[in-house]
């Protein structure tokens, strides 16, 4: 949780407010074997769309 928190972090800067873990991790029922991670990013501004490839 740490890593991702770090890694939105990085890419948000000053933008950032913070992300929130929820569903079986939260729920204590995680298993790294077949779970998702689900978490929700909260952010200042709206971020502009970004150009795909």
């Amino acid at each position: 949780m740490e890593k991702v928190n770090n890694w939105i972090k990085e890419i948000l800067k000053d933008n950032y407010v913070g992300v929130y873990f929820h569903g079986s991790l939260r729920l204590g029922s995680f298993n790294p074997n077949k779970s998702d991670l689900d978490f929700i990013i909260v952010i200042k501004e709206k971020i502009a769309k970004l150009k795909t490839i």
